[in-house]
C-alpha cells in the first residue's frame, strides 16, 4: 500500500520539526557559548580592573607595600595600623571574589592568582593578623588557601626554629618550670630528652630571647600503650622509651608561652610549626596519633580546639590530669587544624 500524501506531509512535518529544533538547539548553545565568553571576559576585567586600582593605591600610598610585599612587622602603636587593616579587608575581598569567580576565568590564569594570594599572606604578617580576628567573615574554600600555606614566622620579631644550645635550653626550661610548677617534667629529667632528641623541642623567638616553646617525643609503641592506659607517669619516661624511627607516635609533654605573649596569634605560630613538623616527619600513610595531658584549664582548652579527644579522666591517671589523644588519619585531619591555627 502506498503512503498517502498525508503521510508523507505529515513525514516531511516531523523533519522540519526536527531540524527546527536542531537549528535552534544550535542557536541556543552559541548564545551560552556566547554569554559564557562574555562573561569570562567581563570577569577578567574586572579582576585585573580592580587589581590595577590596588596597584595604583600602593604607589600613591607606597609607605604601606612593606606590610604587605617585604614582611614589615605592624606593631600595636602603629600609626598605619588603621590602614593596613582597611588594606588587607580589601585584598581578602578581592580574594573571595577572584575564588567565587574561579570557574569563569581562563585555565591559565587560576594558578597564578591562586599564587598570588598565598604570596601575600606568606609576607605580610598584618594581614594574616586580619585574617585571624575577621576569618569568621570569609569562606571555607579562602581559609583553606591560607591553611595550605606554610610559613614559619609571624612577622620579623617572632619566630619558631629549634633550640640550638643549652643556654636556649635553660631559657625555656625556667618558663616551662615557672607555668607548669610542680607539674613540670623535671629539669634534668627533660635535659635528658633534649640530649637524646634535640629536634623535637620548639622554641619561640622574640629576636635571641625564648618567649614560648612545645616539646614533643617519638615514643614507642609499648610506652605509648602504658600512658594511653593512664599506667605510666610523665617524669618517669626516659629515652629508652623514644624511637624515632616511629614517626606516627607522640607524646607532647609542654607547650608554653610567657604572659606578656599569650596572644592567640603567637601560640598558633608554634603549634603550626609542630603541626608541620609532624606532618613532614610521618610516613606516608599518616595515622599520627599524639597524647598530651591537660596541666591547666588554658592547657585544656588548647587540645580541644586542636581536635584532641579526653580519654582518661585525671583520676585514672598516675599523674592525676586529665589525657587526651589527637588522631590524625588523613591529610583533611591536618588541614582542619591548620584552618583552625590561621
Amino acid at each position: 500500500m502506498e503512503p498517502s500524501w498525508t503521510d508523507i506531509g505529515s513525514a516531511v512535518g516531523q523533519l522540519a520539526s526536527a531540524f527546527i529544533s536542531l537549528v535552534g538547539f544550535y542557536f541556543v548553545w552559541t548564545q551560552i557559548k556566547q554569554t559564557n565568553k562574555n562573561l569570562r571576559q567581563s570577569n577578567h576585567t574586572a579582576i585585573y580592573s580592580i587589581n590595577t586600582e590596588i596597584y595604583k593605591f600602593f604607589a600613591e600610598h607606597s609607605e604601606l607595600r612593606p606590610y604587605f610585599h617585604e614582611e614589615k612587622p605592624l606593631t600595636k602603636d602603629d600609626e598605619n595600623r588603621n590602614k593596613v587593616f582597611s588594606l588587607s579587608e580589601l585584598l581578602a575581598d578581592f580574594f573571595e571574589y577572584i575564588l567565587v569567580e574561579k570557574d569563569s576565568l581562563a585555565p591559565e590564569i587560576k594558578e597564578p592568582w591562586r599564587n598570588y594570594i598565598k604570596k601575600i599572606y606568606v609576607k605580610s604578617s598584618a594581614f594574616r593578623e586580619f585574617i585571624h580576628t575577621s576569618k569568621d567573615q570569609y569562606s571555607n574554600e579562602l581559609l583553606s588557601v591560607f591553611a595550605e600555606t606554610n610559613f614559619s614566622h609571624t612577622d620579623l620579631i617572632y619566630s619558631v626554629r629549634h633550640l640550638q644550645n643549652e643556654k636556649e635550653f635553660n631559657m625555656l626550661d625556667s618558663i616551662y618550670q615557672s607555668c607548669f610548677g610542680e607539674h613540670s617534667v623535671p629539669t634534668q629529667r627533660q635535659k635528658e630528652w633534649w640530649t637524646k632528641s634535640n629536634s623535637n623541642i620548639l622554641g619561640l623567638f622574640s629576636d635571641k630571647k625564648i618567649v614560648g616553646g612545645v616539646s614533643f617525643w617519638n615514643i614507642n609503641f609499648k610506652t605509648f600503650e602504658k600512658l594511653k592506659t593512664g599506667q605510666l607517669k610523665e617524669r618517669d619516661i626516659t629515652i629508652d622509651d623514644f624511637d624515632k624511627s616511629l614517626k606516627n607516635l607522640y607524646y607532647l609533654s609542654d607547650l608554653a608561652i610567657i604572659e606578656d605573649c599569650r596572644q592567640k596569634l603567637y601560640s598558633n605560630l608554634l603549634l603550626r610549626n609542630l603541626v608541620e613538623q609532624i606532618e613532614n616527619n610521618a610516613d606516608k600513610n599518616l595515622g599520627i596519633k599524639v597524647l598530651a595531658f591537660a596541666f591547666s584549664e588554658s592547657g585544656n582548652r588548647i587540645l580541644i580546639r586542636l581536635g584532641f579527644e579526653k580519654i582518661k579522666d585525671a583520676s585514672e591517671t598516675l599523674d592525676n590530669q586529665d589525657l587526651f589523644l589527637l588522631n590524625l588519619k588523613n591529610h583533611k585531619d591536618i588541614k582542619k587544624i591548620k584552618k583552625c591555627l590561621l
